[in-house]
């Protein structure tokens, strides 16, 4: 009988597998990629289209991770227990930073789909990188070995 891991899955199986891959450090990684990808991208924004297209494009991306950070934050605080008393701050933070986009937004300094793509990024990456870590591991059992 094999013993149930940290995630409460019994380890060797898929779903331990799963469990480990999307645990804890994987929307971190997914910031990191996020960012990365993102400031590259912003590169070439602004090179084919002109910097405000670009600076644009990252100012949402910065929205879009504060974002993602925030929601990280208070749902780890949330199931943990451990931060609770960080958790209005970082609402009253999350708030004032989507009426500073919003701001941004209906400003005119920047394209402002620029900034929707910009702010979807992260979204963007997180879905690449879960359909890809599901389909990798969907297809660890059905391989079979040659020789």
């Amino acid at each position: 009988m094999t013993q149930p891991n940290s995630y409460g899955a019994s380890s060797g199986t898929t779903a331990s597998k799963l469990a480990q891959t999307f645990g804890p450090s994987f929307l971190t990684k997914t910031a990191l990629a996020a960012a990365i990808s993102g400031v590259v991208f912003a590169t070439g924004l602004a090179f084919r289209f002109g910097s405000p297209f670009g600076v644009g494009f990252a100012v949402g991306l910065a929205w879009g991770l504060a974002n993602g950070w925030a929601l990280a934050f208070l749902l780890r605080s949330m199931t943990s227990g451990a931060t609770r008393g960080k958790i209005p701050v970082v609402i009253f933070l999350k708030f004032a930073v989507y009426g500073l986009g919003i701001w941004l937004l209906v400003s005119g300094l920047f394209p402002p789909v620029a900034m929707v793509m910009g702010f979807s990024w992260l979204f963007v990456v997180l879905v690449l990188r879960a359909l890809g870590a599901m389909f990798l591991h969907s297809s660890i059992g059905t391989r079979k070995s040659v020789g």
